[in-house]
């Protein structure tokens, strides 16, 4: 069978349509995954004759070879692209919750991370950086429903409540929202005023673990400014990243800032790197590793300041490796709330003590 066949164009095609579009719920990714796959295979068998086995194999290969390579992601210091959906409508939605097991699995692994490192007595804070979506829900559209009451972040907050490691950046952040704008328009990602705002409270929760290190900086320390970028990741989706302008809202530092990039060099702070170290020279204060995803890059210049060493790892598991390395004096992860849709943590990744 050939896309131009009359057979494919007025038979195969309409009937693919319909059964696709058939659902009238918005959120359907499985359903439509498995229909594209059969029919795929029946398209392929039409004129692949004695290559479909082939095709059939190729299939399962590459399925579970993309299982192991998803995995390995979250161990390995590698950014997803900024342009990604990454799940973010199952997430508005709250599609799926958190199964009982899924939830005393990521229990089991912040907890164990938590003792691992209060063995060695460093200090651990576990955050989540809440979506877009999350502080501008009246923006999505009407057509998306809410399936459930809880969100995961509702979830998993909820079940740490008693570890005393993780901290809720949300109400603070909806009362930033209550005096200006803090997530950028034409992006899913906060702005430098939403990311001042949420790093506010990290070093908060670090400084009631760690003394050593200095108080949070103040909005009297910045100069509030405006100027015109290109698009960010929503406009990238849509083809349009240099089309549609955004009216960035940086916060300019009255105060030095003293933190330099020391690794990669000549990187800037915010760079989206899989692996940047940054230092104060000189600097006694007590050090730090990051794990992190997107949503830390417009905080490092803002974290940084705090810590005469912080390393920032685009990992979203914890890795006692690199912190025996780097012997920090606090450890701080954070995960975006749409990726609890896309990671499973491993417990069996934190030695024992």
């Amino acid at each position: 069978m050939l896309f131009t066949e009359p057979t494919f164009l007025f038979l195969f095609l309409p009937i693919l349509l319909a059964l696709y579009f058939s659902t009238f719920r918005r959120v359907h990714s499985s359903y439509g995954n498995w229909l594209l796959l059969i029919f795929s295979i029946i398209f392929y068998a039409k004129g692949g004759g004695s290559f479909t086995r082939l095709i059939l194999g190729s299939i399962v290969f590459n399925y579970f070879v993309a299982i192991a390579v998803d995995r390995a992601r979250g161990s390995t210091p590698s950014p997803r692209p900024r342009d990604a959906d990454d799940d973010a409508i199952e997430d508005f939605a709250r599609v799926t919750p958190f199964t009982p097991e899924a939830m005393a699995n990521w229990r089991t692994a912040l907890l164990r991370a938590n003792g691992w490192l209060q063995a060695r007595h460093v200090a651990y804070v576990f955050t989540i950086a809440p979506d877009k979506h999350v502080l501008y829900p009246e923006e999505m559209p009407s057509s998306v429903s809410r399936v459930s009451d809880l969100s995961r972040t509702d979830q998993l907050l909820t079940a740490l409540q008693d570890a005393g490691f993780a901290v809720d950046l949300r109400p603070a952040l909806v009362g930033a929202k209550a005096k200006e704008r803090i997530y950028q328009r034409t992006d899913t990602h906060w702005n430098d005023r939403g990311a001042f705002a949420a790093y506010r409270q990290i070093i908060r929760a670090v400084r009631a673990r760690v003394p050593a290190v200095p108080p949070e900086w103040t909005r009297d320390d910045f100069e509030p400014a405006s100027r015109e970028v290109d698009g960010g990741d929503l406009a990238g989706m849509m083809g349009l990243k240099r089309v549609l302008r955004e009216e960035d809202l940086p916060l300019a530092p009255r105060r030095r800032r003293r933190a330099v990039v020391v690794e990669p060099p000549g990187a800037a702070p915010t760079a989206e790197e899989g692996y940047l170290v940054t230092e104060i020279p000189g600097s006694t204060l007590p050090r730090a590793v990051i794990f992190r995803d997107s949503f830390v890059s417009q905080m490092v210049p803002f974290l940084s300041e705090h810590f005469s060493r912080a390393v920032y790892v685009w990992q979203n598991d914890f890795d006692a490796d690199l912190v025996s390395r780097e012997k920090p004096d606090v450890v701080i992860q954070e995960i975006v709330g749409r990726h609890l849709y896309g990671f499973i943590p491993s417990p069996e990744l934190v030695p024992p003590r």
